[in-house]
């Protein structure tokens, strides 16, 4: 049987790195940092830093 990484269970297909979890007032708390290349404008095709806007 395979075993499955943290970020295998709560992220499937998604490349992030889990920092840190942690138990929080009954809940879990799960940091998490994108480890995927950035994505591109679909304007302009040049690579995004940052969001360029949301909906």
């Amino acid at each position: 049987m395979a075993s499955k990484t943290v970020e295998d269970v709560l992220f499937p297909g998604i490349d992030v790195r889990v920092e840190r979890v942690s138990d929080s007032s009954g809940g879990l708390v799960v940091e998490a940092i994108s480890t995927g290349r950035p994505g591109r404008c679909p304007d302009c095709r040049k690579q995004a830093r940052r969001v360029h806007s949301s909906y």
